[in-house]
């Protein structure tokens, strides 16, 4: 991965835990080290096809100035995820920001934070079994899509299948998306929640019928275990109805657990 780098840009603006920060300013010097491929734009000599560095740089100063932090750690987060948000080209970034002027009260030249924040790839799976299950579905991909921190990629078609678990009940419409992120596992889960629940999504019966259910099946190659989430999907390769729409548009991810083709490990469970 190539990059584009702002260093050392000096901003006046207002951050700080003390109210004299807050009244007086100071300066900072803010560095942005931008991942990206700038091969188009290097072969075709077309700014056009460059991040513009000139806008960059004018983008973090009104960004870092837009509004008053407690904590350079938060002026961080809010640049950061405004930069990946508007300039497509940028894939990840290391963000530092130099505070000279802090009240330590020692010789030091500056303390500083420096955050790396990108676009990580995920794979959900959908599923719904009560009507209408269609439009609880698209419902899914509408409020996905509308999220500034998620990037929709690829849509598997749609395929019918029997229920799995808990026979008594009827058929599902099952999919898989891939897309991109800003947001944690986390705080990607937090989401599909809120979107499950806008459709209506109760807990009743496990495995019992829902009106859409989504799960996170891969998170970039992070491999995870908590009380709360489990990344891989323990029980992804052993469920087709998973596999078999996630295989259309991802065959070549590659599960951490294996090190191996999500195609090839399903085709070797079957």
């Amino acid at each position: 991965m190539d990059s584009v780098s702002i260093i050392d840009l000096e901003i006046f603006a207002h951050h700080g835990v003390f109210d004299f920060e807050k009244e007086n300013g100071q300066t900072f010097f803010v560095s942005c080290d931008c991942a990206l491929s700038t091969r188009a734009a290097g072969e075709a000599d077309d700014l056009a096809l460059a991040l513009d560095y000139g806008s960059l740089a004018h983008r973090l100063t009104e960004l870092f100035t837009a509004q008053s932090f407690d904590l350079i750690e938060a002026a961080a987060e809010f640049c950061a995820r405004a930069l990946l948000r508007e300039f497509p080209l940028i894939r990840a970034l290391d963000l530092t920001i130099k505070k000279p002027s802090a009240p330590v009260n020692l010789p030091l030249a500056y303390p500083q934070v420096r955050i790396h924040r990108g676009w990580q790839p995920a794979i959900l799976a959908l599923g719904s079994n009560i009507e209408p299950r269609q439009a609880h579905l698209d419902a899914a991909l509408e409020a996905l899509a509308a999220e500034p921190d998620i990037r929709v990629q690829k849509i598997a078609p749609w395929i019918e299948t029997d229920p799995v678990g808990y026979e008594d009940q009827g058929p599902f419409i099952n999919g898989a998306v891939q897309i991109e992120t800003l947001l944690t596992p986390e705080a990607l889960l937090d989401h599909i929640h809120a979107i499950e629940a806008a459709q209506g999504r109760q807990r009743l019966i496990h495995w019992g019928p829902r009106t859409l259910d989504i799960d996170i099946v891969y998170y970039a190659d992070r491999l995870i275990n908590t009380d709360t989430l489990t990344i891989p999907h323990p029980l992804c390769l052993t469920r087709d109805f998973v596999m078999q729409p996630l295989t259309t548009i991802a065959p070549h991810w590659i599960d951490p657990r294996y090190n191996q083709a999500v195609s090839v490990l399903w085709q070797g469970g079957e």
